[in-house]
């Protein structure tokens, strides 16, 4: 947070378990959301990064996951997945097209 220190963070997680983990580590000023990531709560176009770390390969429906956090992104915006499992189901024509 060094970096950007006006940005406005928003993390989101599905487990209750890991957003109280996350809520003892992050800074005070990120906001912790309870949802799914395949129907997220935040108005279209009103992020500039969407960053998704491991969770993807869990996803039941990985093309409305990647359509979810398109929607969200502002034009011009950065959707950036990362995972050391496999991509199932719709494999890497989602993530890349």
């Amino acid at each position: 947070m060094q970096e950007f220190p006006d940005a406005e963070v928003l993390g989101l997680d599905y487990s209750s378990g890991m957003l109280s983990a996350a809520r003892r580590r992050v800074a005070s000023n990120a906001d912790l959301v309870h949802a799914d990531a395949q129907c997220l709560p935040f108005e279209l176009a009103s992020v500039d990064v969407a960053v998704c770390t491991e969770p993807f390969h869990w996803y039941r429906d990985q093309r409305r996951a990647v359509a979810a956090l398109a929607e969200v992104l502002r034009p011009g915006g950065q959707l950036v997945i990362a995972s050391v499992a496999a991509v199932v189901e719709s494999g890497e024509s989602t993530v890349r097209g």
